[in-house]
């Protein structure tokens, strides 16, 4: 027919007359991508800042002693920092007369706090053998001292947890704020303890031949330097623990050095 020949059909895949062409939607992934880790980045900047750190107020310690101004510094959430001390008339030693940063400042959790004490250039190292850990550490503290390093060593006459030796020793002069290391008793030697060796005597030896001696022997060692006017300057006078104890690898030894003779006298 006639009016059938002049009728086109579209062609299969064309467009239909009139229509616009089909537009696939963009994918907005890479910017959820790009946004989130902007985020962390900004996030992870101001971590760094301490904006998102937890604060509180510094606590008041001036006028309390020493030992119980860190109690209450640890308590508040900070960490005793360094104690000086200096001279001050009318106030029992050890008190402290101001501190760092001051009471009701807002600071970040686990910092530190400064002390100024009353004391004097030396002090008198106590005697805390016999005591516990924490009853040592308090009269170190009192005595314008710092608690040194801890050796945990076997001893088969010391109770448990008792303080076995000490270095420097009981009476000697110390600067103030210098440190005392202490000796732990663990209780008895267990019968499997291969490992644990008897700690050298280097008392009287110099720093070097002893430092090498105990290294030798598998401990780690520390060196504290004291004025003394009785042992040669750089001769080893005290160590802790003390030669002949029981002690695992890796424990820390400390030895005391003589400096010879002190220039200062101790506080009263």
């Amino acid at each position: 027919m006639a009016g059938d020949g002049g009728s086109q059909k579209p062609e299969l895949g064309s467009p239909l007359s009139g229509s616009s062409p089909i537009r696939r939607p963009r994918t907005i992934l890479p910017w959820i991508v790009g946004v989130v880790f902007a985020l962390a980045v900004l996030f992870v900047i101001l971590w760094a800042a301490g904006v998102f750190a937890q604060k509180s107020a510094v606590p008041d310690v001036v006028g309390k002693t020493v030992t119980s101004a860190e109690a209450s510094i640890s308590d508040s959430g900070f960490k005793l920092g360094t104690v000086s001390y200096q001279a001050a008339a009318g106030k029992p030693q050890g008190t402290v007369l101001s501190q760092t940063p001051v009471a009701g400042t807002e600071a970040e959790h686990g910092s530190s706090v400064n002390l100024v004490a009353v004391g004097t250039s030396l002090r008198i190292v106590p005697n805390v053998v016999g005591m516990s850990q924490s009853a040592a550490k308090a009269a170190i503290t009192d005595a314008g001292l710092t608690l040194g390093s801890v050796a945990l060593v076997y001893s088969a006459t010391a109770p448990a947890e008792t303080v076995i030796d000490q270095a420097p020793p009981a009476g000697v002069e110390a600067s103030a704020g210098s440190h005392v290391a202490i000796s732990v008793s663990r209780g008895p030697a267990p019968a499997a303890t291969p490992a644990a060796t008897a700690v050298p005597n280097v008392i009287g030896r110099s720093q070097s031949d002893a430092i090498a001696t105990l290294q030798a022997a598998g401990f780690v060692v520390v060196v504290y330097q004291v004025s003394g006017t009785t042992v040669p300057a750089g001769t080893v006078s005290g160590q802790s623990p003390t030669g002949g104890v029981l002690a695992e690898p890796g424990t820390t030894v400390t030895i005391v050095v003589s400096t010879g003779a002190s220039t200062s006298s101790p506080a009263p």
